[in-house]
């Protein structure tokens, strides 16, 4: 275990062995006051990683819900309640509370008599509707991605790609993820920010999005332009199959998937409007998928490209709020994914792979980008509005 700083007067220097180039030592004279900073960071580190499973475990079991809705409770009436062994919820509470996440009334000589409670200031993060965001659900990221660190070890020994249907887990924390930033905000943000396009979408044209997953961005569209015409491709069958149930249950005769990827399609000036959100770098062809979009719209037809905020330059992403998680998915999941669909490394070109590589590229293939638009108080996404020309 690190060690809690200590108080004692620290020493003025330590000397290490280093190897330099040559194979032979020398004496690298260490900052003591830097040496405890980093300790006491990566203990924090430690801390931070096992509470976010523990989040995830509150999230997922009801936990989190259950406790916002409640007044103060004993840990075995929250077991009742959720329908939980008692023993188990009341070491997760007591994880909660060292971790600051839950809090206690004043406490009762009769520890078992504890009550709990979930701040409301917390359970607007960490629950349904009480929040801009319930990033409980980003929690399970961290046990997810985890798992596969025996397959990344070996990934990095071999330089071999692992497919894409290993990360299924993976990849419906991350719909449900974009169900919350992109789906909700469609409409009534990220569409505006290119004027034009809900004037477009209410006399109707003929919509395309890729990789749409399950189509819950589409269904979003379909249900408030009748007027417009949308289909969906993805590469995956089983995204498919929900999509296209969904669709018959609702009765969206507007609205149609098919299981294939655009690099398939044979069509030309089909589309008033195509739109990729953020997975067009898990294609492992990038440049031809932008090239096949540019040739399936129509004259002045428009590129909607939802991607994370980021520099092809690591050291200018140092300042990412969700720097770290991001290149994580990008070393755990991406990379993998498309190394084994492309085997090429310069396919793989990562989760961060930069607005400024992106719009480099989108300006060369034959669109024109003002450059890239946000919403207020998003740090993650941005947007490219591209015009065919």
């Amino acid at each position: 275990m690190l060690m809690q700083p200590s108080n004692e007067k620290a020493v003025t220097s330590m000397a290490v062995p280093a190897w330099d180039v040559e194979g032979s030592t020398e004496d690298v004279q260490l900052d003591p006051e830097k040496v405890e900073e980093f300790g006491s960071r990566l203990l924090k580190l430690l801390n931070n990683g096992a509470l976010t499973i523990m989040i995830s475990i509150g999230h997922k079991t009801g936990l989190f819900e259950t406790m916002a809705a409640l007044p103060p409770v004993t840990s075995r009436k929250l077991a009742a309640c959720v329908g939980l062994h008692e023993r188990y919820v009341r070491e997760w509470l007591a994880t909660m509370l060292v971790g600051r996440i839950v809090c206690t009334e004043e406490h009762p000589s009769d520890k078992s008599d504890v009550k709990y409670f979930l701040p409301p200031e917390n359970a607007a993060f960490l629950t349904w509707g009480r929040g801009p965001e319930n990033v409980a659900v980003l929690s399970q990221y961290i046990s997810i991605l985890s798992s596969f660190e025996t397959k990344s070890v070996e990934c990095f020994r071999s330089g071999k790609g692992v497919p894409v249907s290993e990360f299924d887990e993976l990849k419906s924390i991350m719909a449900a993820d974009a169900a919350q930033t992109i789906a909700s905000s469609l409409i009534d943000w990220i569409l505006p920010l290119e004027g034009d396009i809900l004037d477009a979408l209410r006399h109707g044209i003929d919509v395309l999005d890729i990789e749409c997953g399950s189509g819950l961005n589409l269904f979003t569209l379909a249900k408030e332009f009748h007027r417009s015409w949308f289909i969906g491709y993805d590469s995956n069958p089983k995204n498919v199959a929900v999509a296209i149930e969904s669709a018959e249950k609702a009765g969206l005769s507007n609205l149609r998937f098919k299981c294939k990827q655009i690099t398939e399609t044979s069509e030309y000036s089909a589309f008033d409007l195509i739109t990729c959100f953020g997975r067009l770098v898990e294609t492992g062809d990038v440049r031809n998928v932008i090239q096949r979009v540019q040739q399936a719209l129509r004259p002045k037809g428009t590129f909607l490209l939802q991607d994370v905020a980021a520099s092809s330059d690591p050291r200018l992403n140092c300042a990412h709020p969700a720097g770290p998680l991001l290149y994580t998915i990008s070393v755990m999941f991406l990379v993998p994914a498309t190394l084994f669909k492309t085997n090429k490394d310069e396919e793989a070109v990562g989760v961060m792979w930069g607005n400024d590589r992106a719009l480099e590229l989108i300006r060369e293939l034959g669109f024109s980008c003002d450059g890239v638009k946000r919403l207020p108080e998003d740090h993650c996404n941005v947007f490219f509005f591209c015009t065919r020309k």
